[in-house]
């Protein structure tokens, strides 16, 4: 089970995959109201380990295994930055 937090993070990841094609930096992932990088890393250490992405071979990118947002209830809004009803 994932926490707020947590939840919020993979959805943003998900989103900007299905976007751009590729994974945010921790830079842009401080966007989901994060005060540093130090705690975005921690943030996506611990839902790798909950198996829901799982970190590849390059440098900073992970892949999302277990995605969330075909199930949520939840959608992360940008201008907001923080999750909405969907």
């Amino acid at each position: 089970m994932l926490t707020h937090t947590q939840r919020k993070l993979l959805l943003f990841i998900e989103r900007r995959l299905d976007e751009t094609g590729r994974v945010p930096t921790y830079r842009e992932m401080t966007a989901c109201g994060y005060g540093d990088t130090g705690t975005v890393h921690s943030t996506v250490v611990r839902i790798a380990g909950r198996g829901h992405i799982e970190k590849q071979r390059r440098w900073g990118t992970y892949k999302v295994i277990r995605p969330i947002s075909r199930f949520a209830v939840f959608r992360f809004d940008d201008e907001k930055k923080e999750l909405v009803n969907a």
